[in-house]
């Protein structure tokens, strides 16, 4: 576990149901008040295998389907500011 976490409080088990996962999602949605869609994986992971997303990793993909931003392995390298500007860009030109 990583002490932030536990210090927080944020404290769960491994889901293991798709509903069990949702529900975790939906509370870290709504503790950062996320203002934008996520997308869930599957329990097997299967998303996570075509990007290569271990151990965690933010993406941006665009309306063309394409990554158009990554992170670095989270959660230590997330650069959140530079995920809302790749965000706020692929926006723009879907305006």
């Amino acid at each position: 576990m990583i002490p932030s976490n536990t210090d927080e409080g944020i404290i769960y088990g491994s889901p293991d149901t798709d509903r069990a996962r949702a529900a975790i999602a939906t509370v870290c949605m709504m503790r950062y008040h996320f203002p934008f869609r996520m997308v869930l994986d599957t329990l097997d992971d299967a998303t996570e295998a075509s990007y290569v997303a271990e151990p965690d990793r933010l993406y941006v993909v665009g309306a063309d389907g394409n990554v158009a931003w990554k992170s670095g392995l989270g959660p230590f390298y997330f650069d959140v500011e530079s995920w809302y500007d790749a965000i706020k860009k692929e926006l723009k030109k879907g305006v």
